[in-house]
């Protein structure tokens, strides 16, 4: 039982991380670039504006590097999810 539990929080760190990683990556390549940059991002499988905001949520939230991706609906999202502008 004990491996189960390692491996399961193992797999949760992974992919925490690597999100953030894809995120890094996809701002390094499109700087500035809304739509190439949300193109990228929906090819990775956040189809969803409700999606995207979960996403940019858990790799950092808001901040001056990531504020240009937020279209007006993503923006809804975010406040529905109780998040500041």
């Amino acid at each position: 039982m004990d491996e189960l539990v390692r491996l399961r929080q193992s797999f949760r760190w992974y992919i925490e991380n690597s999100e953030g990683v894809l995120l890094n990556i996809v701002l390094e390549l499109h700087p500035g670039n809304r739509g190439r940059a949300l193109e990228r991002l929906r090819e990775c499988g956040y189809k969803t504006d409700r999606e995207l905001v979960e996403f940019l949520e858990r790799t950092g939230g808001m901040d001056k590097d990531t504020r240009f991706l937020y279209s007006p609906g993503m923006l809804r999202e975010h406040r529905k999810l109780g998040k500041e502008d």
